[in-house]
């Protein structure tokens, strides 16, 4: 079921970028329909690789996370005002994506080393997501971030990948206890669970940017 809720969402998001595009190309969102679409696509044909076809789908997994990694980092990165943060984010982003190219050319069949892959690449957008928090809270103390279309995409990111680490992190126990969620295992409904997370922070942000605050550097 979570799983089902998740795939609405995520279409919804990407319908909805798609609808207001206007709003969103001139900031560091013009590549959110490209990403979304792309996002949509990965999933489905990772869901027919493994509950239609039974085959392994771990490539489109490993393919997602680096369009992801470098989607968000390329967003905080737009929008980071300090030269030491920007400095920050491309040394982070650069050594998450080697991470995925390792364990995907030596370790490609075994996901624990896909799995920590996500952990290294998901705690470095973490800091990230939190340190533009951080940085914002700190120069705009008057202003009203639950109105602030950055606000909501960086805490949406926070959680979704703070979250999935810690279940990813925990893949071997989940797997060896069988531990299960909805009558899945828990390091697949939680992931899915947090993506509804994920996309509803999107979605806002479109909103949001549709409104009045879009995107873009200052």
């Amino acid at each position: 079921m979570t799983m089902y809720i998740y795939h609405f969402v995520e279409v919804l998001a990407f319908l909805l970028s798609v609808f207001y595009f206007s709003f969103l190309k001139t900031g560091c969102l013009k590549w959110l329909p490209a990403f979304l679409g792309f996002s949509c696509l990965a999933d489905a044909i990772a869901l027919a690789q493994g509950d239609k076809l039974h085959i392994d789908n771990i490539d489109i997994h490993y393919a997602s996370g680096i369009v992801q990694l470098l989607f968000y980092g390329n967003v905080f990165y737009t929008l980071g005002k300090r030269e030491n943060l920007q400095k920050l984010i491309w040394v982070l982003v650069c050594i998450g994506l080697v991470a995925y190219v390792f364990a995907y050319c030596v370790y490609f069949h075994q996901y624990v080393y896909f799995f920590m892959a996500c952990i290294i690449s998901g705690f470095f957008l973490v800091a990230i997501s939190l340190a533009y928090l951080y940085i914002q809270f700190e120069e705009n103390e008057e202003v009203n971030f639950f109105t602030d279309s950055g606000f909501w995409i960086a805490l949406g990111v926070s959680l979704y990948y703070s979250g999935i680490s810690i279940v990813f992190s925990l893949y071997e126990v989940i797997r060896q206890r069988d531990l299960r969620l909805f009558g899945e295992r828990l390091y697949n409904t939680i992931p899915g669970a947090l993506s509804i997370v994920l996309y509803s922070s999107i979605i806002i942000t479109i909103l949001l940017c549709r409104k009045k605050n879009i995107l873009q550097p200052q």
